[in-house]
């Protein structure tokens, strides 16, 4: 089973480059998995800022949706995946024309997508470390398919945290354990 490694944090907040830096002073051969889609000109522009701070060694895979023959092919040629990002990955899925009409047959839907994504990974020797963004911390959006991905990228995050053996809460560019600083329900209890 592969080595899991989660960095999530707000937008700007330097996620991607502790992602980065972890996959650079690893030693090992790095694979990058790029999910952005470029919809418009400022995406493009932020494609081009990534693919630009990339060392010219690490090979690049673009697969928005994470298609398992590419994800196969990418662990074969890496001993570490860099798989920037988890909720860009959400974004193909929850917009693609097979995902269920149906809230319900949508959430399982995506969180289906996210475990064929974990399963992936199941067999490999390597390690992922996963960038993913937390977007359930401001106002309630106003449009339900904005709800939904905010809920979506919430569960899919617990998801993935849950299967990671390292988390880390990325603030103002600086890492936090999540791992190891978090409490179990029984230790609070415990702990009155």
């Amino acid at each position: 089973m592969a080595r899991i490694i989660l960095i999530t944090g707000g937008a700007r907040s330097g996620k991607s480059h502790f992602a980065e830096e972890i996959c650079r002073i690893s030693g090992k051969k790095v694979g990058y998995i790029a999910t952005s889609e470029i919809w418009d000109d400022e995406m493009a522009e932020r494609v081009q800022v990534h693919k630009k701070r990339r060392p010219a060694s690490w090979r690049t895979w673009e697969t928005p949706g994470g298609d398992k023959k590419i994800l196969q092919e990418a662990c074969e040629k890496s001993e570490i995946l860099l798989f920037d990002c988890l909720t860009l990955y959400l974004t193909h899925w929850i917009f693609h024309p097979e995902i269920p009409a149906e809230d319900e047959g949508k959430e399982k839907f995506i969180l289906g997508k996210v475990d064929e994504l974990l399963e992936i990974f199941a067999s490999w020797d390597g390690t992922v470390v996963f960038v993913t963004n937390e977007v359930g911390q401001g106002i309630v959006p106003n449009e339900k398919i904005s709800r939904l991905f905010r809920d979506f990228a919430g569960k899919m995050n617990v998801r993935v945290a849950g299967a990671a053996d390292e988390a880390y809460l990325i603030v103002a560019g600086h890492a936090l354990p999540l791992k190891k600083l978090a409490v179990t329900s029984e230790e609070v209890i415990g702990a009155w």
